[in-house]
């Protein structure tokens, strides 16, 4: 049996396998002044972006898998089973300490998928339908997701409620390995002007994370992950 850490980088890993999202233009002056910035690079927004079940991540359209995302939801289903296991092999303490931790980020990626969903042919119009309903299984997927994991773990198991700056987190850790995509000679989509924008549904943003403390927890996790969980041979 893995030991928690293990389970965990398996599990958080997950979340961003099979994983379509894109990062809006008109949200980008949160980032530049941030760590971010150095990730996400303002020629990356208002692009749809795939990261596969290897974590490789395409911004050409023909790259998407629309079966895998299909199957986001049974992706998912296996982090429960893990989870149920590592319930029954390790201190109760210890569990519900993962579960917080799990619980916030599915919590954020319900948000964001859902936001994504709605707000996709906004930010970029020429979205095809295809796709667009794609946004729409990977939303549902992660809600299917969190109202198992209710009905496993207890009704207080996923966190809703998260600052931007978490938020932001959560999609750079997503955009890691962007930097490795030559977007120039793929496709970028056109932005559509003056359409009525949906707020991001977050608390009120608090101070945005210093320098030194993001680089740290850039170099210190993977896809993602805190610093307490990684692995020793990570």
């Amino acid at each position: 049996m893995e030991n928690s850490k293990q389970v965990f980088n398996t599990i958080i890993s997950n979340l961003s396998r099979s994983y379509i999202f894109y990062v809006p233009k008109r949200y980008y002056h949160y980032i530049d002044p941030t760590f971010l910035s150095d990730i996400i690079k303002p020629n990356m927004v208002n692009i749809v972006y795939y990261s596969n079940l290897q974590q490789e991540v395409h911004n050409n359209p023909s790259a998407i898998d629309g079966l895998e995302i299909l199957k986001k939801e049974n992706l998912l289903n296996n982090n429960v089973i893990d989870l149920i296991a590592l319930k029954n092999n390790v201190s109760p303490e210890e569990f519900k300490h993962t579960m917080e931790k799990y619980g916030d980020y599915v919590g954020i990626h319900c948000i964001l998928t859902q936001w994504m969903f709605k707000n996709v042919k906004n930010d970029i119009p020429i979205t095809p339908s295809k796709t667009e309903s794609m946004f729409q299984v990977q939303a549902n997927a992660f809600d299917k997701h969190a109202n198992k994991l209710e009905s496993y773990f207890g009704e207080e198991t996923i966190t809703f409620e998260v600052d931007g700056n978490h938020i932001l987190e959560i999609v750079s850790e997503t955009l890691e390995e962007l930097p490795e995509v030559d977007i120039n000679n793929e496709i970028e989509i056109p932005t559509k002007q003056d359409k009525k924008e949906e707020p991001v549904k977050t608390k009120q943003q608090k101070s945005l994370m210093t320098d030194d403390k993001a680089r740290k927890y850039i170099l210190e996790t993977v896809f993602g992950i805190d610093p307490e969980y990684l692995c020793e041979d990570v």
